[in-house]
Parts: C-alpha cells; sequence; structure tokens
C-alpha cells in the first residue's frame, strides 16, 4: 500500500508540474550552410541599439513531465538595413552575449545572476571567463552574434491540410510580411537559416519583428561541449534542444557624413 501512495503521489507531481511547464517540442527553423552575402546597393539604414531589442526563451524538460522555461534579453550592439527601391534588400544584427540579462518573474537577483553566468560560461555560449577572484574576461571572439541577410522574399505561408490547426504558440511571428533569409552566428559556428518576419518601411525608417526556433546543438551551444564529463551530458539531455530567439528592429536612415 505505501508503494501504491508514493506511486500515485509522484504521478500526481509530475502531472501538476507539467501543466506549468513549456508544453510540446517547438518546431525549429532548418540550419544549412552559410551563404555568400552580396554586396549592397541600396539606401542604408543604421539599427536604433536603444529602441530595438533581442529575445531569447530556453525549456527544460525531465523525462516529459518536468518542465519550465527561462527568457531574456541579449543587448543590440548595432548593424544597419539597407533598402532599394522601397523594399528590404539586406542588413546585419549584431548582438553582445557579454550583455545578457534574464527576465525571469519568478527569480531573484541572485538567480538571475547565476543562471547569466552559466549561459555566458564555455557549458553555453562561451563569452566570459572569471578568475579565482571573481573577475571576468571577455572572450572576444564570441561574445558578438550576428544574423545577416543574404536574401528576402515575399512570405508565404506554408500548405496545411484542410482541417488542420497547429498548436497555439505565442512565440511566432505576428502577420509575417517577408521570408527572411541569412547567416546566424553563434559561438563561431555560422548557418544559414530563413524565418518569417514582419517588415514595415517608411521615409523614417525600418521595422523588423521575428520569433523563431533554433536547434541550439547545431551551433554548439550544448552544456558541456566537448567535455568527456557525463555529469554534464546527462545534464545536457534535460535541456531541450531548441531555443527560442526574437527580433525587434529599428533602423534610421545613415546620418549624412559632417562636411
Amino acid at each position: 500500500m505505501k508503494v501504491l501512495k508514493i506511486s500515485s503521489m509522484l504521478v500526481a507531481v509530475a502531472l501538476l508540474v507539467a501543466s506549468c511547464g513549456g508544453g510540446a517540442e517547438k518546431e525549429t527553423v532548418e540550419a544549412n550552410d552559410a551563404q555568400e552575402v552580396q554586396a549592397s546597393t541600396g539606401t542604408d539604414m543604421m539599427i536604433d541599439d536603444g529602441a530595438s531589442a533581442v529575445m531569447w526563451v530556453g525549456f527544460k524538460d525531465l523525462a516529459g513531465a518536468f518542465k519550465y522555461s527561462h527568457q531574456g534579453t541579449v543587448a543590440v550592439s548595432g548593424g544597419n538595413v539597407t533598402v532599394k527601391d522601397g523594399a528590404l534588400e539586406g542588413g546585419k544584427v549584431m548582438m553582445n552575449l557579454a550583455q545578457i540579462e534574464c527576465t525571469d518573474e519568478d527569480l531573484d537577483d541572485e538567480g538571475k545572476g547565476k543562471l547569466v553566468g552559466h549561459l555566458q560560461s564555455a557549458d553555453f555560449f562561451d563569452v566570459m571567463s572569471y578568475d579565482e577572484e571573481g573577475n571576468g574576461t571577455v572572450n572576444e571572439a564570441n561574445a558578438t552574434a550576428t544574423f545577416e541577410i543574404t536574401g528576402v522574399a515575399v512570405y508565404e505561408a506554408p500548405a496545411t491540410t484542410e482541417g488542420e490547426e497547429g498548436e497555439a504558440d505565442e512565440w511566432m511571428t505576428a502577420n509575417p510580411t517577408h521570408n527572411l533569409t541569412g547567416n546566424l552566428t553563434l559561438r563561431g559556428t555560422t548557418k544559414s537559416i530563413t524565418i518569417p518576419a514582419h517588415v514595415e518601411i517608411a521615409e523614417g525608417g525600418v521595422k523588423a519583428s521575428a520569433k523563431f526556433y533554433i536547434d541550439r546543438t547545431q551551433w554548439g551551444v550544448t552544456y558541456g561541449a566537448g567535455s568527456a564529463d557525463i555529469i554534464a551530458a546527462a545534464k545536457d539531455d534535460y535541456i531541450r534542444d531548441e531555443m527560442g530567439i526574437g527580433f525587434d528592429i529599428v533602423a534610421k536612415p545613415a546620418m549624412a557624413e559632417a562636411m
């Protein structure tokens, strides 16, 4: 009887936790070999770092029952957008991974600091290292992540079977207008991806937004990457491979050079 009661309790707890978690696996974008970036001939717009944002979300999943997520932002550190004949031609977004923030509402400042430090360590993005006294050093080789556009096309919704309904997911582009193909660089690895984006172009500049999922392991972002530590490998197993990335970009006409 005791065994039965304990087993029932564990099942109940697992179901309760699952109801608060990250849901089913997310569909990630296809990652291919990096593509050549064509020279731009359009009008250059500079990204407004302060008005732009990059968001992220990650998930944990233990035996399909224990699920929850962490989320936050990454500082935008420059870039540009080019427009030709009133249409988006290209662009590049730069992100400073040495300035990651966690925005979890249920974590205190200490917890957020520990999470960010772990994400910036060699276990994940490998952008910071610390000595015994806690002094940090930035790994410049990995500190800047980039997304550089190599192709722009009018958005076409994927074909669906009649009566088919996809799972509701708030982490998806609202009202996409374009498919943007570009090279995403993380931790020294560059892959080409295509993402749906909502783009608005006006005389005052360009606004673009997108949300999508990548398989982080394709960029070498894995807990204990390259390590023979079986404990680290086991821990990575319950961090789900999909990782959400979001862009909210504002670009304005470049200032004329001083005479």
